[in-house]
């Protein structure tokens, strides 16, 4: 989903981080906490001190926040959190417990025109498991303070006429939120327009 982001990031190297599982045979991660790890060893392997910039959409923001807070606590600096049109855990209370088909179904509403793959069918059946389990560990996770600032990014179309939920971040986050609006719905943030309108604020913000 972060590959309309590559052209606007061009003075640093970029990595996008994705859940185990979804290539069939990695074992599916047993809880947040064991994500956040995962993540944290894959992220100092490559880049072992600081400063980290951390970006995030949707499901990937919260994770974001969870990395970014895990990174400050083993000392690291981290230079930049961005939160996409994201909830802490406690927004993931009621969706623990849903079905694979129940996903299968919205990944591929909002992703199978996207996917290029001979095996569609498999690949978005992958998606759904990954998605099932990711949603059943966040019901059970508590986001931690995160020291430092935010910059969140409010998909102003909601689908269901939902307020912005950056109130909700505040007793997750001991620093400022900057909230800036965006005028896209929230499953259309990777689309370029919305990504362009995004990246700007970015890219002004790090300088």
């Amino acid at each position: 989903s972060y590959f309309t982001f590559v052209p606007h990031v061009k003075d640093r190297r970029a990595y996008s981080l994705q859940s185990r599982g979804f290539d069939g045979t990695d074992s599916l991660a047993g809880s947040v906490e064991e994500m956040v790890d995962d993540y944290l060893a894959r992220m100092l392997e490559i880049q072992p001190e600081g400063p980290f910039s951390l970006i995030g959409w949707s499901y990937g923001g919260t994770i974001a926040h969870a990395v970014a807070a895990a990174l400050d606590g083993l000392g690291h600096e981290v230079a930049f959190l961005a939160l996409l049109d994201c909830q802490p855990a406690v927004g993931f209370r009621q969706m623990g417990g849903l079905k694979p088909e129940v996903y299968h179904e919205a990944i591929e509403e909002v992703f199978g025109e996207l996917v290029s793959t001979d095996n569609l069918g498999d690949f978005l059946d992958d998606m759904a498991k990954v998605g099932a389990n990711n949603m059943s560990v966040m019901a059970a996770y508590e986001s931690p303070v995160y020291r430092g600032d935010v910059l969140f990014f409010n998909a102003v179309s909601k689908d269901k006429n939902e307020g912005s939920w950056a109130p909700m971040w505040r007793p997750y986050v001991a620093g400022s939120i900057a909230e800036y609006a965006v005028n896209a719905k929230h499953t259309d943030l990777h689309m370029p327009a919305p990504v362009a309108e995004i990246f700007e604020i970015v890219n002004r913000t790090l300088g």
